[in-house]
């Protein structure tokens, strides 16, 4: 029997799980201690299997809640691990020194929406691994992938989880990294006309003139024009988390309610930040109701996603 380390390693959280195999090169069959390393926190939070599924389980219930409702609400609260929302990108998690390693008293910590996203995928990652806790049958959320949108996450994720490996807490504490594509995806070649095949497709129309002398009524936003597609290949990780960049900075903005679904196509930058936008559906009137122009930035597209604003107030971002 010999000893095994898993680390799964996010910009802010690093979970490392320590265990035995039964055999050489098999899979981390018995957990003998976790270590998560959190912004704000001097020590890991350390301790066994125990802490390991409380942990896991109710960081996934609470952000299944957080993307099916505008309003994320508690998760737990005198559970052994609980998750309470202080406000739309702050969320308090409590721990109770029973399941910790060398605590002698209960830890509490204020998360981001960002930092909450990171400890959630780096026990998904654990989940995912075939070679990590086989036999562990807890459902969590999945990592974000292309195709589902939001509103869909809250499906079974599979197979075991992971103790966390230590990281660096400076690195923990720094800001979410920009985006940068590999050299040689930063170009993608372009057909040449000859190479192009003509497709019938509904030309923009232009933006209205804006009149020197302010209307009587409030007039409709202005439609941008559609923007190219972009030309940078991404990978599934960074479509993901510019996805959660999305989702987070639209409906933080989206404080007014709509009488039906509208839907737009959404290019952002390499920050996450809304260059563009394109209505998918002919316009209602309440255009002015939703905070796409007012996040606007000017800029170059890196991805693009499909934002459908519901009737019920519930935000979709799903790439495009």
């Amino acid at each position: 029997m010999s000893t095994l380390v898993r680390e799964y390693r996010l910009p802010h959280c690093t979970l490392i799980l320590e265990g035995f195999t039964t055999q050489t090169g098999g899979a981390l069959a018995v957990l003998i201690q976790m270590d998560c390393y959190l912004p704000g926190l001097e020590r890991p939070l350390r301790g066994g299997s125990e802490l390991l599924a409380h942990l896991s389980q109710t960081v996934s219930e609470y952000v299944q809640n957080f993307l099916s409702h505008r309003e994320p609400i508690p998760v737990h609260p005198t559970g052994p691990v609980a998750l309470e929302p202080l406000s739309h990108h702050q969320h308090r998690l409590r721990v109770h020194r029973e399941l910790l390693q060398d605590a002698h008293e209960p830890i509490q910590l204020d998360l981001t929406t960002i930092q909450l996203f990171d400890l959630l995928e780096a026990c998904d990652q654990g989940m995912s691994d075939p070679q990590t806790l086989p036999d562990w049958t807890l459902n969590l959320v999945p990592r974000l992938s292309q195709g589902m949108n939001l509103a869909q996450q809250a499906v079974p994720a599979g197979v075991g989880l992971a103790t966390l490996a230590a990281a660096a807490v400076a690195l923990a504490l720094l800001p979410t990294p920009k985006i940068e594509p590999p050299q040689e995806l930063r170009e993608t070649a372009t057909p040449t006309p000859s190479e192009v095949t003509p497709t019938a497709t509904a030309s923009p129309s232009p933006r209205p003139v804006v009149s020197p002398t302010p209307p009587a009524s409030p007039s409709p936003i202005s439609t941008p024009s559609p923007s190219p597609s972009p030309t940078v290949a991404l990978s599934t990780t960074d479509v993901n988390r510019l996805l959660i960049l999305v989702y987070e900075e639209i409906n933080t903005a989206w404080t007014e309610r709509i009488t039906q679904d509208m839907s737009f196509r959404v290019g952002v930058n390499a920050q996450g930040k809304i260059v563009h936008f394109t209505p998918l559906a002919a316009a209602t009137g309440e255009e002015q109701l939703l905070p796409l122009e007012k996040l606007r930035q000017p800029g170059q597209a890196v991805a693009e996603f499909r934002v459908v604003f519901k009737e019920s107030g519930a935000l979709e971002v799903s790439p495009y």
